[in-house]
């Protein structure tokens, strides 16, 4: 591994244990690598470039681990959106700082030039997660448990539930507690969806 990988690696690292964060200095990242603060700026030249670069690095490995799973075209429509909203959440709860990038406030700070490459990888997974749910449904009007005429509002609506159940996982620390049972959830938004399908 080169010098300028384990650098950004050591802040992913970073962010993994104390959250997304661009207050962090080049002498604690330093100090974290074991190396110089002048070292650092041989690799890179400023640290707007280090967050960034480590920012493409935490999404494009989150996309590729979405993109490189399996679909679940063998599995029955109620099994297979099941495991499909699990995956996402799981990402969600295990990956918290990764979401920390589509926040409004934290995109500000991601330099103006690496703004549109951030969010046009964001956009390439929501146009594969649509895509992905389009055939999932297909599969569930084939099986005869949701009626083949739907509307954009609908399928908006279903959107906007798995994103803002995404979305509070990664955010609140009261949502998800020890009482909480993942399984539950899932089949509660299950019948939900069914509900406004049908």
């Amino acid at each position: 591994m080169s010098r300028r990988e384990e650098i950004i690696d050591c802040l992913v690292d970073m962010y993994r244990r104390d959250s997304m964060r661009t207050d962090f200095t080049i002498s604690e990242l330093a100090r974290k690598v074991d190396i110089g603060k002048s070292t650092i700026y041989e690799y890179f030249k400023t640290k707007d470039e280090i967050l960034t670069q480590s920012i493409l690095r935490v999404i494009n490995q989150g996309i590729k681990s979405i993109f490189e799973r399996n679909s679940n075209d063998e599995l029955p429509f109620e099994e297979s959106l099941k495991d499909e909203i699990k995956y996402i959440l799981s990402i969600a709860t295990d990956s918290r700082f990764i979401m920390n990038v589509v926040n409004p406030d934290f995109k500000r700070m991601i330099p103006e030039e690496n703004r549109s490459e951030i969010m046009g990888r964001m956009q390439e997974v929501s146009k594969f997660y649509e895509e992905r749910f389009q055939n999932i449904f297909k599969k569930g009007i084939l099986e005869g448990v949701i009626k083949p005429e739907q509307d954009q509002y609908k399928s908006m609506l279903i959107s906007s539930m798995v994103a803002g159940s995404v979305m509070r996982m990664t955010n609140s620390n009261d949502f998800v507690t020890e009482n909480f049972d993942i399984s539950t959830y899932i089949d509660k938004m299950y019948e939900t969806i069914l509900k406004v399908l049908s």
